[in-house]
């Protein structure tokens, strides 16, 4: 949905205003729900997202991790991984276990990342506020004469 695209938008922006994420790049986590269906699935928006991180903006995706808590992800992955590209592929671990979050959060914590880094969903202690980021983002395009109403805003 174009809701989800500009969320993806509003995060890769973000990076972008982070000289360290820039300077050292970036982990990728993505965990997949329960209740993914293929469906929910948009291969050329995601295959434009990722060709967005890779080749334009000024951030290198150091490691993709996924968690997948879907039996329909599955299907998805090998498409994921086609779009990714060898050298990102080499990067990338996927859980899929019934503890697959807690498992992540263990192997990321062994990298060096702290639990405060984390998000909660994923075994951290870190709770952000999405929604309220969204709708900070959307009022700061209201002046630029954006419609944030088409997009669920």
């Amino acid at each position: 949905s174009n809701s989800l695209l500009r969320v993806r938008w509003y995060l890769a922006h973000k990076l972008v205003e982070k000289v360290s994420a820039q300077r050292n790049g970036i982990v990728m986590v993505v965990d997949t729900p329960e209740s993914f269906v293929v469906t929910d699935f948009n291969r050329k928006r995601s295959v434009q997202m990722l060709a967005l991180l890779n080749n334009v903006l000024p951030i290198r995706i150091t490691a993709y991790r996924h968690v997948i808590r879907s039996k329909s992800a599955n299907l998805v992955m090998p498409l994921i991984y086609k779009a990714l590209g060898p050298y990102q592929r080499a990067r990338s671990k996927i859980y899929t276990s019934h503890y697959a979050a807690e498992e992540l959060a263990e192997d990321l914590i062994e990298s060096g990342f702290t639990s405060t880094m984390l998000p909660s969903c994923i075994g951290g202690t870190y709770s952000p506020d999405f929604d309220a980021w969204c709708r900070e983002r959307q009022l700061a395009e209201q002046p630029h004469g954006l419609p944030t109403d088409a997009y669920g805003g």
